[in-house]
């Protein structure tokens, strides 16, 4: 059976651990267990899990004394941690934080919730180990890339975006936040442009009325190909979501009770800042395995060579660990008649910009290569098909109704696309995976 990642559970309650580990197995982990701190070192250190999440007190340690350890590990730094606690208080707090705990979780928690957090630390797992894989490929193309990046950021100061038609409430934010980059504003439609006018490390929704409308605002950043990996904290009264992992299947990243606890307001907000800039900082370590040796030179996206070298490496990897993996195929059938009415270097110029926008559409860890002369071949790790053909179809409608602007070409050039996706079996070879998303192409 796929699953989304690889989970190591550390506590010593074995009939909590057999409770809690069903619930993450329900919501697609492969959970493995450790009863304390030094079996969870050992099994972090051969086995490497996308993620861990640990009590936070253990027979022989603390979870946060082993959330130290490795962190201050090359080999098990990369593994983004969550610690489970009986409550919250500002001293566990900044002592997780000092460790460089990715997330903090008091329970009781809904266990769809609890999933829900974890999606966004396994997202980080996956980077990583796609900037692994990519500088590995890239060495055999003459390229020496660096396949892992410093998992500490800097923790300075914060652009945020706080929209809240309560001037009290957003005083009092203000306040917390004194050392923030702070924009205000109380208005849902204001508050999207604002999003894509400036660069946000995180955004937060103070939910006073409006629940959906609140939400609907969290499924558009979802949506924009520039915001999607944009932090959004909701912050509502309790009872405002009857269904507890409503706002997250919408996009939040993190919700909180209204009014919130200031300490916990700072350091949700810390640990997703921390977050978003860990991403990008991964993000251009990618994009500095594209190059010359690795790309094609007519457009701005990886070779087919490459890709083939590298989707050989990640179904290897999906088989071995049971993961996961989906291809996606853009062919462009009109370029040829933009080639014949306009010219070659038009038609060239076209296919540079469909593979740009492609790229831009995609989170950093999915490759775009070109994989035909009309044709784009997208590979997706640790993604579901179900996932895929949402991006595919969502990739497929911006272009299919964008207006391209071609030099030299002085009308506005509108493209036809033809997808196909496929998710990987056990038995695939990269030929017959390739070949059976071709098949669906339409």
């Amino acid at each position: 059976m796929s699953h989304l990642g690889t989970l190591l559970l550390v506590s010593g309650d074995s009939r909590g651990n057999q409770s809690l580990g069903s619930r993450l197995v329900e919501g697609g982990f492969d959970v493995s267990q450790a009863t304390d701190g030094a079996k969870a070192l050992e099994l972090s250190a051969t086995d490497h899990p996308d993620i861990i999440l640990c009590v936070s007190n253990l027979s022989d340690m603390s979870g946060i004394e082993l959330a130290g350890r490795l962190k201050q590990s090359d080999a098990t730094a990369d593994i983004p941690f969550a610690l489970l606690c009986d409550h919250f208080s500002p001293e566990l707090s900044q002592q997780a934080l000092a460790a460089r705990i990715d997330d903090l979780v008091v329970q009781p928690i809904d266990p769809g919730v609890l999933v829900a957090r974890l999606k966004p630390m396994l997202r980080l797992s996956t980077m990583h180990t796609e900037l692994s894989r990519r500088a590995h490929v890239a060495g055999r193309f003459g390229m020496d890339t660096a396949g892992k990046v410093a998992v500490t950021v800097d923790d300075g100061e914060q652009r945020l975006l706080l929209v809240s038609n309560d001037k009290k409430a957003a005083a009092a934010y203000a306040a917390t936040l004194k050392n923030a980059d702070l924009t205000v504003t109380d208005n849902l439609i204001e508050a999207e442009d604002l999003l894509t006018q400036k660069n946000f490390d995180a955004a937060i929704l103070d939910v006073t009325d409006s629940a959906a409308e609140h939400l609907s605002l969290c499924s558009q950043i979802r949506n924009n190909s520039r915001l999607f990996n944009l932090p959004v904290l909701l912050i509502a009264a309790p009872g405002t979501f009857p269904d507890p992992v409503e706002p997250y299947r919408r996009g939040a990243s993190r919700v909180l009770v209204r009014p919130s606890d200031p300490d916990l307001l700072v350091a949700a907000l810390l640990a997703l800042v921390r977050r978003q800039r860990l991403r990008w900082r991964i993000r251009e370590a990618l994009l500095k395995t594209l190059g010359k040796p690795t790309g094609d030179d007519r457009t701005l996206a990886y070779s087919k060579d490459f890709m083939m070298s590298l989707l050989a490496e990640r179904l290897e990897h999906a088989r071995r660990g049971g993961r996961h993996l989906s291809v996606v195929f853009f062919n462009i059938p009109n370029i040829g008649a933009v080639v014949h009415q306009f010219g070659k270097e038009a038609g060239e110029q076209l296919l540079a910009q469909l593979g740009n926008w492609i790229m831009g559409l995609l989170r950093a860890e999915d490759l775009t290569a070109r994989s035909g002369d009309c044709e784009f071949c997208l590979v997706l790790p640790d993604t579901p098909i179900e996932e895929a053909e949402i991006v595919m179809h969502r990739i497929a409608s911006v272009l299919t109704y964008t207006d391209f602007a071609v030099p030299d070409v002085y009308q506005p050039v509108k493209v036809w696309v033809e997808v196909g996706s496929a998710l990987a079996r056990e038995d695939d070879s990269v030929e017959t995976l390739l070949a059976r998303a071709h098949t669906r192409m339409g």
